[in-house]
């Protein structure tokens, strides 16, 4: 399932976190890992060439950076990790961050990528902390965000849906990872009037009072259904209402869930549950890890947007 894995590294403690977490896939499904790397570019000042002090300072650097990840992957892994792994790959480049990263997911087409995020907002936010939503945002790979070092096996993940437009994807995703991985699975429906409207519109038919009781029973019972369409997953449905993301958030944290996943885009319009920010404010402040999955009819728009981004930024 998971043959080919991404770490990205910066050497932070978040991107510790990151790798902890690719060992453990990788090592769990005999995956092969490469873990990337990335310096910005270095040079000589304006109107001097040749290969001076730049060039062997970014030697250097790229030396250090190698001996830091070594330590990190035998610190992080259990046992050897090449022993464990399918393969290990370290890739140190130089260049625009992001460009170099989403180059590397487009031609490799990774099976999931891994990046950590330093939880930090404003001017405080170092290099993945902005670079994890814009990979969030741009990768057609799945995407896994790494809030906390992982305690393995995972126990409990929560997986939010919309009821007009199930996440099929993300719990076909789930499924196959509990074939090895046995943890709990929450399905949470997050409630608001415009979605209620767009998935029930019967409800709202002419003028009278609508019953908002009514209106969550439909919800709980398409939740229900949604339920018995997986019954390997053994799914707990559960209903909240309120703004999307911060309810997500709180039903991480009560469910104490090792992780959120979650597709990255749903339905356009008002009622829409995944699109665009929403998915970005959990990524941000989601109490967990989050595994983010880019459903396949977005991924040749997302390759389109990611490759004419890299072609226009200078």
């Amino acid at each position: 399932m998971f043959r080919s894995l991404l770490a990205l590294h910066d050497l932070s403690e978040s991107s510790r976190r990151a790798l902890q977490w690719a060992l453990r896939f990788g090592e769990q499904f005999r995956s092969r890992l490469t873990v990337l790397s990335v310096i910005p570019p270095v040079g000589p000042p304006p109107g001097v060439s040749g290969t001076g002090p730049a060039e062997n300072q970014l030697t250097e650097l790229t030396r250090l950076i190698r001996t830091e990840i070594d330590k990190d992957l035998r610190a992080c892994s259990v046992g050897a990790p090449e022993g464990r792994l399918g393969g290990l790959e370290v890739v140190i480049a130089t260049g625009r961050p992001l460009a170099i990263i989403l180059k590397r997911i487009l031609d490799g087409s990774p099976d999931l990528v891994f990046v950590g995020t330093h939880g930090r907002k404003g001017l405080s936010r170092a290099f993945l902390g902005s670079v994890a939503e814009k990979v969030v945002r741009h990768s057609p790979s799945p995407v896994f965000v790494a809030r906390k070092a992982p305690q393995w096996p995972p126990q409990a993940v929560l997986i939010p849906a919309d009821v007009a437009e199930p996440p099929d994807e993300a719990l076909a995703l789930a499924t196959r990872l509990r074939e090895t991985l046995p943890f709990r699975v929450d399905l949470l429906s997050v409630l608001s009037s415009p979605d209620l409207m767009e998935a029930f519109p019967e409800a709202f038919a002419g003028y009278s009072p609508v019953d908002e009781r009514v209106l969550k029973r439909k919800a709980l019972d398409a939740l229900k259904a949604l339920a018995a369409r997986y019954p390997a997953l053994g799914l707990t449905p559960h209903l909240a209402s309120g703004p999307v993301a911060a309810e997500i958030g709180h039903a991480a944290e009560e469910f104490q869930s090792d992780f959120i996943l979650m597709p990255t885009h749903g339905r356009a319009g008002v009622g829409r549950f995944f699109l665009g920010s929403v998915a970005e404010q959990v990524v941000r402040y989601a109490p967990c890890s989050v595994l983010s999955v880019c459903p396949s009819k977005a991924a040749p728009y997302r390759k389109k947007v990611a490759t004419e981004w890299m072609e226009a930024e200078p």
